[in-house]
């Protein structure tokens, strides 16, 4: 059975398993609990802004993440090892670590087909 987690134990990345330390597909979970997932084999680039942004091309589409601490995350992405991402709302009476990873708002624009 599936535990459930408060949104305080809930951290922005989940990383592969020890059975699966490099998994094939990429989650990005919204605040709805809504997820759209990417392979790994359609990845073509990761960048990172220090001001606050990581924008993952992948063969088809754009995803932005927008937030705080997220050099890790782009390391992550970088070397295959990130499973689940997700937007971490912080709610009061919920305090989150000044220093942990911390994603806003998860943004995916599809490319522009070519012709």
């Amino acid at each position: 059975m599936a535990q459930v987690l408060e949104a305080g134990e809930r951290p922005a990345v989940e990383l592969g398993t020890d059975e699966c330390p490099y998994p094939p597909m990429v989650s990005f979970e919204q605040p709805d609990g809504g997820s759209e997932a990417f392979p790994y084999d359609a990845l073509m680039s990761v960048r990172y802004d220090p001001s606050g942004a990581v924008k993952v091309r992948f063969t088809t589409d754009t995803v932005t993440l927008r937030g705080r601490n997220l050099l890790t995350i782009w390391g992550v992405l970088r070397s295959g090892r990130a499973r689940l991402l997700r937007v971490a709302a912080e709610t009061d009476g919920v305090q989150l670590d000044q220093d942990e990873p911390h994603i806003d708002s998860i943004t995916v624009t599809p490319l522009p087909l070519k012709n």
